[in-house]
């Protein structure tokens, strides 16, 4: 019966993982995906080659979405702060004049 991974790590990831930092992890991910392609017990053909090719353009379509979401986020942020400072100005203007919000 042929070895078949599980999907899913099971329990915390190793503890060098742990300590790395996005960029780290990300760098390990690329060489991880280059070493499929050296590895001397395996044949490297085409369809393995795309699959690595794949695996660092996901890679790079993750990266990129998590920089939208982030400044998307940072949009907002900045647009709730200006909200809520304009509030904040409201009211000072209004006790100015004596009115209670």
């Amino acid at each position: 019966m042929a070895y078949v991974p599980s999907t899913e790590p099971t329990g915390l990831p190793p503890a060098h993982l742990i300590a790395m930092d996005i960029n780290q992890l990300l760098d390990t991910f690329r060489t991880n995906a280059d070493a499929l392609l050296v590895d001397g017990r395996m044949t490297v053909g085409l369809n393995l080659i795309n699959i690595n090719n794949d695996i660092k353009h996901i890679i790079r379509m993750i990266i990129t979405h998590i920089i939208q979401v982030e400044d998307r986020a940072n949009r907002t942020r900045e647009e709730l702060d200006t909200s809520t400072g304009l509030l904040r100005m409201k009211g000072m203007a209004y006790k100015m004049k004596g009115i209670d919000c």
